[in-house]
């Protein structure tokens, strides 16, 4: 079973320094956004009612519950 990770909004931006953000996440064009960008994203996540975020890329884990559930896991190759 694979299980995708997660991280809590509200930890990210009450215990990550400015540098430890820029370095989570990538833009599109692989860049770093600015740390203040970052925490823009992660209030915007908080204001649509989210408490995590999947720590892949979203087509991994289509079912991933921002609201708390988080991945509810999937079969691996060896098992299907």
């Amino acid at each position: 079973m694979i299980t995708h990770m997660q991280m809590s909004i509200r930890g990210a931006l009450k215990n990550c320094t400015d540098r430890q953000l820029r370095g989570m996440f990538a833009n599109d064009d692989g860049t770093r956004p600015l740390a203040s960008q970052v925490k823009d994203f992660l209030l915007d996540e908080l204001a649509k009612g989210h408490t995590i975020i999947p720590l892949c890329e979203s087509s991994e884990c289509p079912d991933f519950d921002r609201k708390g559930g988080g991945c509810p896991g999937h079969q691996s190759e060896a098992q299907s």
